[in-house]
């Protein structure tokens, strides 16, 4: 398990030493003192107060965080007459005892990604088929674990027993500020070297009207990166010149997908 230097609990050996040489000047050296300032004494009292106020010693007491997750649609169910597609919502709430920071980077709590990423699965229920999604391959520059930074909106702290939620439009229109549109509409088709083509399904853009459809959840649900801490403690200050590198992270989780109940839908005219 790797070790975090994350602020506020981060304690370095020198300080360390420095603490233990204070306490033995308060003893005469015939005392517990003797065995502070003995080399054969110190580095195990040293590796031991230092498991002990790591956050790695935190993560191997309390074992790794339990995030439950649920997803919602609303409204529901969708009219294509609608200028607007459906919010999907992801709620996520942390069991953990104290507050945890999670890059969201490819995890359901990054939607707006998630959703291009095959993260939420939508099955027809009328012929009982999957639905082929958009999806798209990024590549982009290392993040940065700073504040102020374009990736800080990434960083997301997570509370004890505190629901936090994030939403996007559930659905991305072929046409800039257009409405999603239904399977066979004129604006969704293409041209190709076939021929004109309906483009892939997005949300509730592409669906087949009157159908009802069912979305889970079949990805991202691997949190790869996290530290102990809220976000003011785990991230660089803005303006600060210090790397801003991701860093060592916890040891990664998987947040249980078996207890996030899909959700039923229905697209109408």
């Amino acid at each position: 398990m790797k070790k975090v230097d994350s602020g506020a609990t981060h304690i370095s050996f020198t300080s360390l030493f420095q603490c233990l040489a204070q306490l033995a000047s308060k003893f005469p050296k015939s005392s517990y003192a003797s065995y502070v300032y003995s080399w054969s004494k110190v580095p195990a009292i040293v590796s031991i107060l230092w498991l002990t106020l790591s956050p790695a010693a935190v993560t191997m007491a309390e074992g790794l965080p339990s995030i439950s997750m649920f997803i919602s649609l609303a409204p529901n169910p969708h009219s294509y007459s609608s200028p607007a597609p459906p919010t999907l919502s992801v709620t996520a709430t942390s069991h953990a005892s104290r507050p945890l920071t999670m890059l969201t980077w490819h995890t359901l709590l990054d939607p707006h990604l998630a959703l291009r990423q095959s993260a939420f699965c939508i099955t027809d229920l009328t012929t009982g088929t999957p639905v082929p999604q958009t999806t798209v391959q990024l590549s982009r520059a290392p993040l940065q674990r700073r504040a102020g930074s374009p990736d800080d909106r990434l960083f997301l702290t997570l509370f004890p027993e505190q629901p936090v939620t994030v939403a996007i439009p559930f659905g991305y229109p072929v046409e800039p500020n257009g409405p999603p549109r239904p399977a066979g509409h004129p604006g969704r088709m293409r041209e190709s070297a076939r021929g004109a083509i309906p483009r892939s399904v997005c949300g509730v853009d592409g669906l087949v009207a009157g159908r009802r459809y069912e979305l889970r959840v079949c990805g991202g649900l691997k949190v790869g990166w996290w530290r102990w801490g809220t976000r003011e403690e785990v991230l660089e200050p803005e303006g600060s010149r210090e790397a801003a590198t991701l860093g060592d992270s916890e040891e990664g989780f998987e947040i249980d997908g078996e207890g996030i109940e899909p959700v039923v839908f229905q697209v109408v005219e």
